[in-house]
């Protein structure tokens, strides 16, 4: 008896458990049709930028209900006078405006968010919320909405696919939602739930939970997206019709977790070229964020960066096939590509080497493990990484971690060896040379959270026959020590908005007998967000840098004011000066620094900006090396400028034209000016058809500038013209 009735009080705890978090969990109507009721409806928005917990003047209520295909939102949000429509802006661009912002948790354990907004003008912008500092725009899917507004009333129905998401088998399906709204006259953001980035994961599981009972319609959602290109050179008068410009990108979701996309010879002739950047006076090549639609796609499966697989390299593949997925805590991805053999004057520029990359990550409440594989192969030849890390918050806002790279590379060569045979002829026999490193790097972290403050301390040790040619590495053979601290106030409503500190320390020592001293840096800088929407940023720093056995003293300071107060206009000026070392002469150089953005609208169609910069340095232009054995001439530009500028009309959501202009004025590689412009049209005829119109060109300049000829002599040394057309099937 006394087991029956303990039994009994077990059962009626639980029941009691279940219901109070039944209570706090809003259960989502079933419906073919739209449900608004008091059961289905989110109100009280509380602000949290500045963050002080005020509930809204401009009452905002939202709708949820789902059928098997779709989760639904309708939103009416009051305006006023100060409400701000911004302007059509393309795909994933953040315009000026009001906006509506949606964040949907399936997986809470996860701790990412589908992120989906919505503005008066109608324009798409989702991605996926997992970095709270910098959400990753390049997953894209279908989910749309219709946006009205009058004098007091702005409404939004929205609907979201099921299928563009990952989520567990069987209901009922536990989720989470934040709805935000954001007011662009005021610079104010509201919340429902409060939630707000410096609450780290526990941003995810604060959330608002809502849980959907019936059974979500599964969909393999095969996708084949054919396409065609259509190129002319306006070079040579030439157009050819080549295999290589028809391919097809393939995609498939076998589960709702599981994800796979194939590409027979992808096809980027509609991605804008880089802007122009500063690349002089660097030991380095420089690197590019990827912009390629493949290679970014998709939840961040691979957890690794661009020393690690800069995909980059992969200029043109054949073939591509990735498979990304998830099983609650754990995700994991696949990625390998085929590139293209490139000759140009019957030199190699480009071999046609493999690429692979495979990674599995797990992440609890306090601890993230990840373990990833990367290769780069071809025929006698081949680089092998394995990398893995975690990350461990032992105690609450303290984190410890590690991480490990270990590579191994072969490489067969062949070279052209002297030999002399028995009758004294000298004759050349190709001898194969075979390269084998065998290297390691090791990293130890520490960071702390307390409170407003970030505090992080680490240690690398990197071999010196590390190699991962399949992602960026431009120094071995050192260990480094490194000490941040950043501090930043809460968002006030007050003329000083909020402000920033950080201060970064670091050294690092050759990995030889006598560790022989390499780098030290002392970084600093304070911001300040002033009203009405002014931000100031003032940095410096002070090194000290080992370079051809030498050691050099570098210092830096910069100064930058931002105002973005009106909706049509953010203007942006910036003044840098110091002393750096100038690699080309082995000399440390003074110099200053300016630069200038402007970005404007007219309407809800036209958009442009310009960005210019111009460097000024205190060497000669043509520098004198005089050495007991020879005489060098160094061919330097002691001032240069550098210019972006863009122009977009946007017809509507769907029409776009994207123009852009980059200039660079350094003369030392011997034109007196580099030129690049490209044009783009795209059109979404119906839903997932495209028609692409592009144009692309790039001019040296031969002759400088006068009076008389202001813009000098251009020639065009390439230019292009393209149609495009795809479709999703």
């Amino acid at each position: 008896m006394i087991f029956i009735g303990g039994f009994v009080k077990f059962s009626l705890f639980i029941f009691f458990v279940v219901c109070v978090i039944s209570a706090f969990c809003m259960e989502i109507p079933f419906s073919t049709v739209p449900v608004k009721t008091d059961t289905n409806l989110f109100s009280d928005f509380v602000r949290i930028a500045p963050d002080d917990k005020k509930p809204e003047t401009l009452k905002t209520k939202a709708w949820l209900w789902y059928d098997e295909e779709a989760l639904y939102i309708d939103f009416e949000a009051e305006i006023d006078n100060t409400f701000s429509a911004g302007m059509y802006v393309p795909n994933d661009n953040m315009g000026k405006g009001d906006f509506l912002r949606i964040q949907i948790i399936t997986i809470p354990q996860a701790y990412y968010a589908y992120y989906y907004m919505a503005f008066p003008s109608g324009s798409m912008y989702d991605c996926i919320r997992k970095d709270l500092a910098a959400p990753d725009k390049n997953w894209n899917s279908e989910y749309s909405y219709e946006s009205q507004y009058e004098s007091n009333l702005w409404t939004v129905k929205a609907r979201f696919p099921f299928k563009d998401m990952r989520f567990g088998f069987k209901p009922p399906y536990d989720w989470k939602i934040i709805l935000t709204r954001f007011n662009n006259a005021s610079n104010e953001t509201y919340s429902l739930p409060y939630v707000v980035p410096k609450m780290g994961k526990e941003y995810f599981t604060n959330a608002t939970d809502i849980r959907l009972t019936h059974q979500i319609k599964r969909s393999s959602d095969w996708k084949f997206r054919p396409y065609y290109v259509k190129s002319y050179d306006l070079m040579t008068k030439t157009d050819t019709f080549d295999p290589e410009h028809v391919g097809m990108d393939i995609s498939f979701s076998p589960s709702t977790k599981t994800k796979l996309k194939i590409a027979l010879n992808p096809d980027f002739s509609d991605v804008p070229p880089d802007n122009a950047s500063n690349i002089y006076n660097s030991k380095y090549p420089p690197w590019f964020s990827e912009n390629r639609f493949f290679f970014t796609e998709d939840i961040d499966a691979f957890g690794v960066n661009y020393t690690t697989f800069y995909s980059r390299y992969i200029a043109q593949p054949q073939i591509a096939v990735k498979v990304t997925g998830n099983s609650d805590t754990w995700n994991y991805g696949y990625l390998c590509a085929k590139d293209k053999k490139t000759v140009s004057n019957g030199s190699v520029i480009n071999s046609d080497d493999y690429y692979q990359l495979a990674s599995v990550i797990k992440t609890l409440p306090r601890f993230y493990g990840m373990i990833s594989t990367a290769s780069r192969m071809n025929t006698d030849y081949y680089n092998h990484i394995v990398l893995a890390k975690w990350d461990w918050e032992f105690i609450e806002k303290l984190h410890i971690g590690t991480s490990h790279i270990v590579s191994i590379r072969h490489k067969e060569d062949s070279f052209l060896n002297e030999e002399i045979d028995t009758l004294g002829v000298t004759h050349y026999v190709p001898v194969k040379f075979t390269d084998d490193n065998l290297g390691a790097k090791f990293k130890a972290q520490f960071e702390a959270n307390p409170g407003n403050w970030n505090i992080l301390a680490n240690y690398v040790n990197l071999q010196n026959d590390l190699r991962v040619d399949m992602g960026i590495l431009d120094e071995t053979g050192f260990e480094d020590y490194l000490l941040e601290l950043n501090y930043t106030t809460e968002e006030r409503e007050q003329f000083l908005r909020t402000w920033s500190y950080y201060n970064s320390m670091s050294y690092s020592n050759k990995l030889d007998a006598n560790r022989s001293f390499t780098y030290a840096n002392i970084y600093s800088y304070i911001s300040l967000t002033l009203l009405p929407k002014y931000t100031i940023l003032i940095d410096a720093s002070r090194s000290r840098e080992a370079y051809e056995s030498k050691e050099y003293d570098q210092w830096n300071s910069s100064g930058s004011v931002t105002w973005n107060k009106l909706e049509n206009l953010t203007i942006s000026a910036d003044f840098e000066a110091g002393k750096t070392l100038v690699y080309d002469i082995c000399k440390s150089k003074n110099y200053y620094a300016t630069s200038l953005m402007i970005w404007c609208s007219a309407g809800k169609k036209l958009a442009g900006s310009i960005d210019y910069q111009h460097y000024q340095y205190d060497y000669n232009k043509l520098y004198t090396f005089i050495t007991p054995l020879d005489t060098t001439y160094v061919s330097l530009d002691d001032s240069f400028q550098i210019v972006n500028a863009g122009l977009d009309y946007n017809f509507n959501n769907s029409m776009t034209l994207r123009n852009g202009l980059s200039i660079t004025t350094n003369d030392a590689d011997g034109p007196y000016s580099n030129l690049s412009f490209y044009s783009n049209f795209r059109y979404e005829f119906k839903k997932d058809w495209f028609l692409y119109l592009g144009y692309k060109s790039r001019q040296y300049q031969d002759e400088p500038s006068n009076q008389n000829d202001m813009f000098g002599h251009f020639k065009r040394n390439s230019a292009s013209a393209y149609l495009k057309v795809s479709a999703t099937i």
